[in-house]
């Protein structure tokens, strides 16, 4: 017998196979249903000679600025930090990066999450001007200027002023303004309205 007829002789069908197919070919049809997009993991190290898109928006055409090795790319970015370390006593909390709201109305910003505690610890909203927070190689913090000469330095246009105030006290809330002006240092009750200290102008000192 050829090759050919072999092969002939194997897929020939006749009446008393049929009924035992039936079943299996209708299993097939049920299963022939393309199979959903499944999660590809990759063990082992892996270096991207190039650069990178991660998202949901990225293209087989993608673009990147100058010197930007990597790009998220999306409609609701969030970068999700999960410790999955088990031992009591060891430090396990979850963080987020969240870059703006999501939804209609929402506002533009860049965050950092506690997880665990479901607050955000950090937020930049966008439009922030220059130098809002900088802190130099010695420690030294910056609030509107890249040259803290402290370590707390407060630089404002035509003023400044430092808000201390408290929600809850034994006298009910608190709220006082710390200010410099051209008229030199003063104190200030924002509640009441009240100016409890002025310097002297620095004309007549």
């Amino acid at each position: 017998m050829s090759h050919f007829a072999r092969i002939a002789a194997l897929v020939r069908l006749n009446a008393t196979c049929l009924p035992r197919l039936a079943l299996p070919l209708g299993l097939m049809t049920l299963t022939a249903a393309p199979l959903a997009a499944q999660t590809t993991v990759l063990s082992g190290d892996y270096s991207v000679v190039g650069n990178l898109c991660v998202g949901s928006g990225c293209t087989n055409a993608e673009t990147f600025p100058s010197f930007v090795a990597t790009k998220f790319k999306a409609g609701a970015l969030r970068t999700y930090f999960e410790d999955t370390t088990t031992e009591p006593f060891y430090p396990a909390n979850d963080w987020e990066l969240v870059i703006n709201d999501i939804g209609e109305y929402g506002e533009d910003y860049f965050a950092i999450r506690d997880v665990d505690a479901n607050g955000q610890v950090f937020r930049i909203n966008s439009g922030a001007p220059t130098n809002s927070f900088f802190m130099d190689s010695a420690g030294q913090i910056g609030l509107g200027t890249s040259l803290p000469q402290a370590e707390l330095h407060v630089e404002g246009g035509a003023g400044t002023n430092l808000r201390l105030s408290a929600a809850t006290t034994d006298n009910g809330p608190r709220s006082f303004d710390l200010g410099l002006d051209k008229n030199g240092i003063h104190l200030r009750n924002t509640l009441t309205g009240c100016l409890l200290y002025t310097s002297p102008s620095p004309r007549d000192s």
